[in-house]
C-alpha cells in the first residue's frame, strides 16, 4: 500500500509562498527593467537616426545649395516632410543633441481641480433656477464667480445625477416652413401673449399677461390679471406705448382677448390699434411656434420665477414678479443674444453686475458667498432714452 504523502508543516507552507512571491516579485522586476532599457535604446537609436538628418542637412547648405533644395533632398531621403527637417534643426540648435529624442505630449498646465465651492455654486444653481452648462459657464465668468469650461459644468451635472436637460420640448413643423427670424430694431415688433390662470394659496386664479420686444427681448411689462380680456390689454397697451413709444407692429395668436368681435365688426383690440396706427398680425392656427419668442420667455418666467415658491395673494406674487423682471431685462444674459442683457440690445447700456446680485431667489446663496454681490441700479428706460439711443451724432471735422 503506497504511503501518504506527508504535508509540510505550517510555518514551511508560509515560507514556501514568501519565497515563490520573492522571486516573482524579482522576475516582474527585472521585466520592466529590460522594458525600460529597450525603450530607452530605442529612444537613442531614434536620436541617432535623426542626428545623422540634421548633419546631412547642414553639410548641403554648407555646400552651397539652397536651403528649400537641401530641406527637400533630406526630407526625401529620410521619407519624413520638411517641416520635420527644420524642427529637427531648430530644436538641436536650442537644446542640443538632447533635444532630438521625443518630447513628452503632458501640456505644462493640467486645469482639471475645480473648487469645491464652486462645484457647490454649479448645483444650486441648477437646481433651483435650471441654468443650462453654456449658461451656467458664462454667467459665473461674467459675474466674477470663478471660470469653469461649459463641459466641466455637464460634467458636474453627471456626477450629482442633475437633469441634462431641463425643458428643450422638439418644435412641431406639420408641414410648414420652420425658419428663426429677428426684426432689425427695437420696437419694429411686440410680442403678447398670457400665461396662466396660475392659483394662489388664497383660492385665487390670476393670469400673466406679458409684452416682449422682438429684436432685444425686452420684456416690456408683466402685468397680473384676473381675466385675460381685452379691456386689460389695451389698457397695458396705453401704458407702454406712453412710456417705450409705439411699435410697427403688434404678434399674437389667436386667443380671444385678441380676437373677439366687437361692435359686430371688428375686433375691439384692432379696432384700438387701427386708431394708434400699430399693424396687427396673428399667427397660423394650431401652430404656437410662430409666437415662439413669448413661449420662450413665459417657460423661462415659470422655471425661474413661478415655481420657486408658493404666492399667498397678488401682492406677493406681483412683488417677485416685478424683481424678476428687473433681473431678466437689466442683468441676466440671453443666450441669443451673446449672454449679454436683454437692456443692451434694447437701449444701448449695461449695468455692471457681480457675484449673485439681482438675481431673485438667490438671496441666501448670495449672504453664504464669501464675495462681494452688488449689482448696478437698473436703468429707467424712456421714450427720450430711445431717441438718444437712434439719433446721429455728426463727428466734428
Amino acid at each position: 500500500m503506497k504511503r501518504k504523502k506527508r504535508r509540510k508543516p505550517k510555518q514551511a507552507r508560509n515560507r514556501t509562498l514568501a519565497s515563490k512571491r520573492k522571486k516573482q516579485l524579482q522576475q516582474a522586476q527585472n521585466r520592466e527593467k529590460r522594458t525600460r532599457f529597450y525603450k530607452r535604446r530605442q529612444q537613442i537609436n531614434i536620436a541617432k537616426n535623426r542626428k545623422k538628418a540634421v548633419v546631412f542637412y547642414r553639410a548641403l547648405k554648407k555646400e552651397g545649395a539652397r536651403e528649400q533644395d537641401a530641406a527637400q533632398q533630406t526630407a526625401l531621403k529620410w521619407q519624413v516632410g520638411c517641416s520635420t527637417i527644420r524642427r529637427w534643426d531648430q530644436r538641436n540648435r536650442k537644446e542640443g543633441w538632447r533635444g532630438l529624442l521625443d518630447q513628452s505630449k503632458r501640456p505644462l498646465t493640467i486645469h482639471y481641480q475645480i473648487h469645491t465651492e464652486l462645484k457647490f455654486w454649479v448645483v444650486v444653481i441648477r437646481t433651483l433656477l435650471g441654468w443650462g452648462e453654456r449658461r451656467l459657464s458664462t454667467e459665473l465668468e461674467r459675474r466674477e464667480i470663478g471660470t469653469i469650461s461649459h463641459t466641466r459644468c455637464h460634467q458636474i451635472f453627471r456626477q450629482y445625477h442633475l437633469p441634462t436637460k431641463t425643458y428643450h420640448p422638439l418644435g412641431k413643423s406639420d408641414g410648414l416652413l420652420r425658419r428663426r427670424y429677428r426684426r432689425r430694431d427695437a420696437n419694429e415688433r411686440w410680442h403678447l401673449d398670457f400665461k396662466g390662470p396660475l392659483t394662489l394659496e388664497n383660492g385665487q386664479k390670476v393670469s400673466l399677461r406679458v409684452i416682449l420686444d422682438d429684436f432685444s427681448r425686452f420684456c416690456l411689462d408683466i402685468c397680473i390679471v384676473e381675466q385675460p380680456t381685452a379691456e386689460a390689454t389695451i389698457a397695458a397697451l396705453a401704458a407702454a406705448f406712453d412710456r417705450y413709444g409705439k411699435p410697427k407692429e403688434i404678434l399674437t395668436d389667436n386667443a380671444t382677448a385678441f380676437t373677439s368681435v366687437w361692435q359686430n365688426s371688428v375686433g375691439q383690440l384692432d379696432a384700438f390699434l387701427d386708431r394708434e396706427g400699430v399693424g396687427h398680425r396673428l399667427i397660423s392656427a394650431y401652430y404656437p411656434e410662430s409666437n415662439g419668442k413669448a413661449e420662450a420667455f413665459i417657460k423661462i418666467l415659470s422655471t425661474e420665477c413661478l415655481t420657486l415658491r408658493d404666492f399667498a395673494d397678488v401682492e406677493e406674487l406681483q412683488q417677485f414678479v416685478a424683481q424678476f423682471e428687473t433681473d431678466y431685462n437689466q442683468y441676466r444674459g440671453h443666450g441669443s443674444l451673446g449672454y449679454q442683457p436683454p437692456i443692451t440690445w434694447y437701449a444701448g447700456v449695461t449695468p455692471k453686475v457681480t457675484g449673485f446680485g439681482g438675481i431673485p431667489g438667490l438671496e441666501l446663496v448670495a449672504e453664504q458667498w464669501s464675495g462681494e454681490s452688488s449689482a448696478e441700479a437698473p436703468i429707467d428706460v424712456t421714450q427720450e432714452l430711445m431717441i438718444q439711443r437712434k439719433a446721429l451724432v455728426l463727428l466734428a471735422a
